[in-house]
């Protein structure tokens, strides 16, 4: 992806000023719904017990194992600092359906406001795309303004890149974050939900925190379909012609059948998993996400 400034396309150009703007209005919205909107993971993560020492910080005290034990016990935690936040784009040919708005448009404004917030807090993010070569960072960890603007300006430039095998890319991506991260991965998720889940592991197996969001079109969901119609393969060239009040009901079930045991093996790893309609405005669904994870979040600390 050649970095070339974006004033040397008009179309480019205006599809760089529309991103950014949509993400500044959806950030204003989402701080005036929320007090506190953090990108960040569990501050802590428990490391291990030890024997109380003078000085300690009791708020540490491990309360159950005393009552049971005539011992003072400390909980210790490892420190979870500077967090990178990784967004991982897909890219393939399915993410191009949109009645109004393709899903891939659509996910890059979730970005774009996710990383100015992410800017406003001073934390590091990164951009990785998937595409038919791979899932490729092509924006590598910093922070600040800067960052942001270079951001959108590859979101900008972001275009579906035929059928890829989507999950296999990100196991290989898995492999190249050292550091404890939290991977934002916008996808419509509509391969196998075994595949998926499977990428899904080698990221909460590394102990990075996943959030799975998944993009999609209303029709996708509802599939309000009357007429006869041909409907056309996103990834292959398959060709159907049917009467969608035939098919519908059955097509009904089997996505809703998919869409539950993808989000229920997600959820069951701990990742943070939530479907993101592109009918919704763009504040309205993070903050579903954020009000979620605030949620999960308690209910790890009770």
């Amino acid at each position: 992806m050649a970095r070339q400034s974006p004033s040397h396309d008009t179309k480019l150009l205006e599809r760089l000023k529309r991103l950014q703007l949509r993400a500044q209005v959806a950030v204003d919205g989402i701080q005036k719904g929320m007090h506190r909107s953090s990108l960040r993971g569990v501050s802590t993560t428990f490391a291990q017990h030890r024997e109380y020492v003078a000085g300690d910080d009791v708020r540490h005290l491990d309360w159950r194992i005393m009552a049971r034990s005539d011992r003072n016990v400390l909980r210790e935690f490892e420190e979870e600092t500077d967090l990178c936040v990784y967004f991982v784009l897909d890219a393939s040919q399915s993410m191009s359906y949109g009645r109004t708005i393709s899903k891939l448009e659509y996910a890059t404004y979730i970005i774009a406001a996710l990383a100015r917030i992410a800017s406003q807090q001073n934390d590091r993010f990164a951009l990785a795309v998937q595409t038919s070569d791979g899932t490729k960072l092509v924006l590598p960890p910093s922070r600040g303004l800067a960052q942001w603007t270079s951001l959108c300006e590859l979101l900008a430039r972001v275009e579906v890149d035929g059928e890829m095998d989507t999950n296999a890319t990100m196991l290989k991506f898995s492999q190249h974050l050292h550091q404890r991260s939290v991977v934002i991965w916008m996808s419509d998720f509509l391969d196998r939900a075994e595949d998926s889940v499977q990428s899904a592991r080698a990221f909460s197996g590394q102990r990075h925190d996943l959030w799975a969001l998944r993009v999609l079109d209303g029709d996708e969901v509802d599939f309000p379909f009357t007429d006869l119609s041909q409907f056309e393969g996103l990834e292959d060239d398959l060709l159907l012609k049917a009467n969608p009040l035939a098919i519908a009901e059955a097509y009904r079930v089997e996505f809703e059948d998919h869409a539950q045991d993808l989000r229920q093996q997600m959820r069951s790893l701990g990742c943070t998993f939530r479907r993101l309609r592109t009918d919704a405005s763009v504040e309205e669904n993070i903050l579903q996400v954020l009000a979620s994870r605030d949620s999960k979040l308690a209910r790890k600390g009770r």
